[in-house]
């Protein structure tokens, strides 16, 4: 059986995020009922994040093409891509960073 290391790595990613943002993958009714009030419908975004970025991503090892991402990213957004990594990175490594700058920001320390 075939393994695509790529969705591997996009679905590690995205349970790592939910459990540090959430404490689950599972998201509780409360959450559920804020992301409906605010119009943001998670699956959208998770198809439409994950049809962006893995075209990106190494087929051997499912690293981020870093030189691309901050190329594509730099036309829209210049800022956005001096944040993005100057070498080859995995995914799961950016949404452990996310998750501890937004209970940074929600905390108050940023």
């Amino acid at each position: 059986m075939l393994t695509d290391v790529r969705q591997n790595e996009l679905d590690l990613a995205e349970e790592r995020l939910f459990t540090g943002l959430f404490g689950s993958t599972t998201l509780d009714a409360k959450a559920q009922w804020l992301l409906k009030f605010l119009g943001i419908d998670i699956n959208d975004l998770i198809q439409n994040f994950e049809g962006v970025v893995k075209p990106l991503m190494d087929d051997d090892d499912g690293l981020v093409n870093a030189e691309l991402a901050r190329s594509l990213v730099s036309t829209k957004s210049p800022l956005l891509s001096n944040i993005i990594p100057t070498y080859n990175f995995r995914l799961v490594d950016v949404s452990d960073g996310v998750v501890e700058l937004l209970k940074g920001l929600l905390n108050g320390r940023i």
